[in-house]
């Protein structure tokens, strides 16, 4: 197995905070903030969902912060969480993470009936440093290997209220 050096184990830390942050973006502020987190050429491929740029990144947290204002309560809790985070730098610039990510969701404040998670998917993200030298998300692609009953998220990244 190979060995970090000092200098990548302390770009590992500082692309899981990223990652760790983004997540958290999405959770607990509706992604209001989502261009923060992501190059401008940035793309995500999540399900039926493919977003290019953070245009599209911004109006796609926007619809979903409008459809959540107008459900029942207008209240969505979410949490997501990566695990078992590999790191494979490509250059000094960019580094690919793999990891499991898993996510519970549901309408409503918390805490919410119910444990078990609405997705549990296979993640890659390819993390660049921009030019101003803050590492971002440039792709983020997860394939989903167990989807839950959540059937606003199934709309939204499956196109279908029930999984397949």
């Amino acid at each position: 197995m190979p060995r970090f050096t000092s200098e990548q184990a302390a770009t590992a830390l500082e692309i899981e905070h990223l990652i760790n942050e983004y997540w958290a973006e999405i959770d607990l502020n509706g992604g209001k903030h989502v261009e923060d987190y992501w190059c401008e050429d940035g793309q995500l491929k999540v399900g039926t969902v493919e977003l290019n740029g953070v245009d599209e990144l911004i109006a796609f947290y926007v619809e979903r912060r409008e459809l959540v204002a107008g459900g029942p309560g207008g209240i969505r809790t979410s949490r997501h969480v990566s695990a078992n985070l590999r790191y494979y730098p490509k250059s000094a610039d960019e580094v690919v993470v793999i990891m499991t990510v898993i996510n519970f969701s549901g309408a409503g404040a918390p805490p919410l009936a119910g444990a078990s998670p609405s997705i549990l998917g296979d993640g890659k993200i390819l993390v660049r440093r921009c030019a101003d030298g803050e590492w971002r998300l440039k792709r983020l692609e997860v394939d989903f290997i167990f989807i839950g009953d959540d059937p606003f998220q199934n709309k939204r990244l499956l196109g279908s209220e029930k999984p397949v």
